[in-house]
């Protein structure tokens, strides 16, 4: 059985280069203090001013690197 989790989000900052990756939603909220439903807009196209220094990208990227063992 694969257990596998996946990170959920990936903000990329202009200003410092930086990308970081999320799992849960609240990790996102701490970080940059971004409401959910404004998360979503920027998803379906739309793009506010206030957060325009950030790329906000839906990813599904494994969490760990599971390696199964063969004996």
């Amino acid at each position: 059985m694969n257990n596998q989790t996946f990170y959920k989000y990936q903000l990329y900052n202009k200003e410092t280069d930086e990308t970081k990756l999320f799992f849960k939603y609240q990790e996102v909220k701490d970080y940059c203090g971004i409401a959910r439903s404004t998360m979503y807009k920027i998803f379906n196209g739309q793009t506010p001013s206030k957060w325009s220094n950030y790329i906000f990208s839906k990813v599904r990227l494994p969490r760990h690197n599971i390696v199964e063992i063969t004996y």
